[in-house]
């Protein structure tokens, strides 16, 4: 059992009571995301009349910084490895693995975490510089033979245009015609999030790996629901996370927490396979939440909005365990916390 966690200004401390279960958290990490670790112990205390000694361990844990819709950049050496890709990649999953694809040839590959730590990519764009358009139109080849497929993938040529409000400027609101992997989802009138790499600022390092090649304009990464402003107010779920405290230094804005996990549960919602592993638990109120009217009539209409069902849902059961259950937070499957026994070995796990 997890006996403490700390918030520090560059990620987390967790506490076990022995050195096994900590190990155990580790093995954990590394099924679930490329990480490397560093491994140290230290003497606390000896006596040598009885002959023993108490260790305090300590696990130091890089996880992998890409994240999922990141457009990140390989080096020569990576690309070559893996066929001649292209240096210019979006990543669409992040498990044991990192998963990138091109959606100008729709070509995928799988980084390990032995590769992703000997070349790290570097990334070009994040989620913050992620911008809203709207499709004008899609086009896809007529002949189901010639269509361009990648696992749930599906290749075409779309025609864009930015969807800022206040813009006046004709030259900004031109069309852009780039490929994308998301023909299976897009039709005209849709709205999309996706980066203008034509105004984004990237550093040296992303710069000199691209020396030379010609980039689209766009890159789509996901389909976007603007009538549904507020989706929050009409979840059917909640997740539970562990209390933590704050540590010396740990200076993260209460607001910038809450933007971040708002973000987690819209994730959560439009991507089954991510919420596969997580237990999702019902709102006590679900059903009185079902019968309110939609405040806004747009919201009702049918966007094609994946909508979580209740079969997924698990009845809420009230514990003693050290869930903190007001936010919602990361995957209950994480270890509770429980009182620290007395003796031992001390385990830190930082990540």
């Amino acid at each position: 059992k997890c006996i403490n966690i700390k918030e520090q200004p560059d990620g987390l401390d967790f506490y076990y009571p022995t050195k096994s279960l900590g190990q155990h958290m580790v093995n954990f990490l590394e099924s679930v995301i490329p990480q490397r670790t560093k491994f140290s112990k230290k003497l606390i205390t000896q006596d040598d009349r009885s002959n023993t000694y108490r260790y305090k361990y300590t696990w130091c844990v890089e996880i992998a910084h890409v994240c999922k819709d990141d457009v990140v950049v390989l080096n020569k050496r990576m690309c070559s490895s893996m066929g001649g890709i292209s240096p210019l990649l979006l990543c669409y999953k992040v498990s044991s693995v990192v998963m990138l694809i091109d959606p100008c040839t729709m070509q995928r590959v799988a980084v390990s975490a032995k590769a992703f730590w000997r070349d790290p990519p570097a990334v070009a764009c994040t989620r913050s510089q992620l911008r809203e358009f709207v499709v004008v139109d899609i086009e896809q080849p007529n002949d189901p033979k010639d269509k361009v497929t990648a696992g749930k993938f599906q290749q075409g040529e779309a025609t864009v245009m930015r969807d800022d409000e206040g813009t006046v400027n004709a030259e900004e609101e031109r069309h852009l015609i780039s490929m994308t992997h998301l023909a299976h989802q897009l039709k005209p009138g849709d709205t999309c999030a996706g980066y203008d790499l034509k105004s984004s600022n990237m550093g040296d390092d992303v710069l000199s790996r691209i020396k030379g090649r010609d980039l689209p304009e766009v890159i789509l990464v996901r389909k976007t629901y603007p009538r549904r402003k507020n989706r929050h107010r009409q979840r059917k779920f909640r997740l539970k996370t562990l209390k933590k405290e704050e540590g010396e230094g740990a200076n993260r804005k209460k607001d910038a927490s809450n933007d971040d996990m708002e973000i987690f549960m819209n994730d959560l919602e439009e991507d089954p396979e991510m919420r596969a592993d997580i237990n999702l638990y019902k709102r006590k109120n679900v059903q009185d939440r079902k019968r309110q009217p939609v405040e806004d009539e747009d919201e009702d209409e049918d966007d094609g909005f994946p909508d979580v069902a209740l079969e997924e849902l698990i009845d809420d059961m009230e514990s003693n365990l050290n869930i903190d259950s007001k936010h919602n937070g990361s995957s209950s499957k994480m270890a509770t916390g429980a009182p620290a026994p007395r003796g031992g070995d001390d385990v830190k796990l930082q990540f």
